[in-house]
């Protein structure tokens, strides 16, 4: 759904690059690991620390952006770092929903996590996997991953300001009905698709 501002928030952010290495795996690696420094915030600080979560994953996130605009820019782009791009962002994914799990230590909000992951899991597979197939699967999808980290994001605020449970679960069963769909629109496409 946001892809067709991609390319407009792309450009403003190319002129970034230059005070970043020239080393975009090195910078896709780092995503998850910067990421995973908000587990030990929400296990051994009090909640009001969560907030400080958020800039964390941001950050996680945006080398995750920065890291594809550099090896576009400087003609880095390979097989490995396209791998690593997609390994990497599952593993932030599974943090973002994975603190939210830590942070509740809720029944209900556990099982809705695990459902947002398969829904997210399943989206990003079945783009891979229709792109092994030879087919176009850019746009494909009206919930990409971008959608998906903006929508945790807001989550993540509403939440700290709130602090109410059910908001956040309510919040998450938006998101795991939403990325199950996403999945189910792009396998219906393939299956349209190839029908053989």
């Amino acid at each position: 759904m946001l892809g067709k501002f991609k390319k407009i928030f792309n450009e403003f952010l190319t002129p970034l690059t230059k005070f970043f290495p020239k080393k975009p795996n090195l910078l896709t690696i780092l995503s998850p690991v910067i990421a995973s420094f908000t587990i030990p915030i929400i296990l051994f600080l009090p909640f009001q620390y969560f907030i400080l979560t958020i800039p964390i994953l941001i950050i996680a996130c945006f080398l995750d952006v920065i890291d594809g605009l550099i090896a576009r820019k400087y003609g880095l782009v390979t097989k490995l770092g396209s791998f690593l791009d997609s390994i990497c962002d599952r593993y932030v994914d599974t943090i973002i929903l994975l603190n939210l799990v830590l942070v509740t230590r809720d029944y209900l909000i556990s099982v809705v996590v695990i459902l947002s992951l398969l829904g997210s899991y399943m989206t990003s597979y079945s783009r891979a996997k229709g792109e092994s197939l030879g087919l176009n699967m850019i746009g494909v999808g009206f919930f990409e991953r971008s959608e998906r980290v903006i929508y945790l994001m807001i989550t993540y605020i509403v939440f700290y300001i709130l602090k109410d449970l059910q908001v956040l679960l309510i919040m998450l069963i938006i998101f795991a009905i939403i990325t199950n769909l996403t999945a189910i629109e792009r396998i219906l496409k393939i299956s349209k698709t190839i029908k053989c």
